[in-house]
């Protein structure tokens, strides 16, 4: 998922999207709303706990499954033309998940230096800043092979929501946390769309760089459930991983009915 569907996504949504001034803002936007978002949940927490829970809430605050329940929400929604613009939002998020998130989760067991290394084995990045280049100076891909890894993002979806399942699947009733979990949702389907609708006005009103589109986007990325990879994160860092993973299932059940609401509201 990691090393090789992830970056392909990426690559063929980039490569393939027409290339405009503003979008390369976007992932700068997301990484800075990522920050802010983990840090008001971090001291949110901190009133409430003094052990690893402020640290894996600040997290999930901070990162939604813009990836696994996004994309294919995304392209049914706006159709694959958007896929590319969508991707710039999550490769921001994406970024501050293995640098600022990382260092969140890991309290101080881990550096800044450790942190960036383990970033570097991230092949997405490297994935974005190629097809970038290359949509840049209009070196295009034969349509076959186009063919063949726009297909990618069917299965990246699918095999996303297995790793969920899998991660949820030893859970035990006794792990509901309700302080956590009501906190976490608070952080996803409160403060986010508050912040991008925050967004949208500034734009609106002062910055004048978006579009329609790229304020569907934005609130769309901002309402989606907590990421799954927070389990992951809790689990390597021991940080109540069963109580992490019953809350991202609320959370992920919570937005099937959540998001067409809010959209609709919305548009």
């Amino acid at each position: 998922m990691i090393y090789f569907l992830a970056p392909v996504v990426v690559f063929h949504g980039v490569i393939t999207m027409d290339l405009r001034p503003e979008l390369l803002t976007l992932p700068f936007l997301m990484y800075g709303l990522c920050t802010l978002a983990a840090l008001v949940f971090y001291f949110i927490g901190k009133l409430f706990w003094k052990d690893g829970h402020k640290n894996i809430l600040a997290f999930a605050a901070s990162q939604g499954n813009a990836g696994y329940f996004g994309i294919p929400v995304a392209i049914i929604l706006f159709g694959e033309d958007i896929l590319g613009i969508y991707l710039f939002l999550w490769v921001g998020a994406y970024i501050f998940g293995f640098t600022g998130g990382y260092l969140v989760v890991a309290n101080g067991k881990h550096s800044l230096s450790e942190s960036l290394r383990k970033f570097a084995k991230v092949p997405v990045l490297y994935a974005f800043i190629l097809a970038l280049a290359l949509n840049y100076l209009g070196v295009g891909l034969d349509e076959s092979i186009l063919s063949i890894t726009g297909k990618f993002t069917g299965a990246y979806t699918i095999l996303g929501m297995m790793i969920l399942g899998l991660n949820l699947s030893n859970l035990k009733r006794t792990s509901l946390d309700w302080p956590f979990t009501i906190w976490a949702m608070i952080s996803r389907f409160i403060f986010w769309p508050l912040l991008a609708y925050l967004v949208i006005k500034l734009d609106q009103n002062y910055w004048h760089l978006y579009n329609e589109t790229i304020y569907q986007l934005l609130i769309l990325i901002s309402i989606v459930p907590i990421a799954a990879d927070t389990v992951v994160f809790a689990t390597e860092f021991k940080i109540h991983p069963q109580k992490v993973a019953l809350t991202v299932l609320i959370s992920t059940l919570f937005a099937l009915v959540y998001i067409p609401t809010a959209l609709y509201l919305a548009f």
